[in-house]
């Protein structure tokens, strides 16, 4: 399971993902790991979840959970009481300075990559990547 509803999915258009961005790849990630929550959608989907879970996963299961808010969110809605192994490791990919660009300052940045992302999104690297990479785990 990933996590209930956010703002950021719910907007995507309109919102977090508008063109052209008003902040930076890096302040995108930021906002994205700590400040997105879950719409009101996204709460009923975890009441939802709360009276489903025992029958889709046990009485007892072993709970992981990324470090975004809306992650910990759902698992704290979800599974009250219990706790979450909350780890990196399931932390969104990201593209170093290519996070949260539009498809035009992407295709712009690397013009001669636009159909190698295009067919593979979650394996594509931006050439840069390592010159210009940065983490905030």
């Amino acid at each position: 399971m990933r996590h209930a509803e956010s703002t950021e999915n719910a907007t995507k258009h309109t919102g977090f993902y508008q063109d052209p961005r008003p902040w930076t790849g890096q302040a995108a990630h930021a906002l994205s790991r700590d400040l997105v929550g879950l719409t009101p959608r996204g709460f009923q989907q975890c009441q939802w979840l709360r009276t489903t879970f025992a029958n889709l996963a046990g009485p007892d299961p072993y709970v992981y959970c990324s470090q975004y808010r809306r992650a910990l969110d759902t698992a704290e809605l979800a599974l009250p009481g219990r706790a979450a192994d909350v780890t990196a490791l399931l932390n969104e990919q990201h593209y170093g300075d290519a996070t949260y660009m539009t498809k035009a300052e992407l295709f712009a940045t690397w013009p001669e990559c636009e159909e190698d992302r295009q067919t593979r999104k979650h394996q594509w690297t931006p050439p840069a990547r390592k010159a210009s990479h940065w983490r905030s785990e």
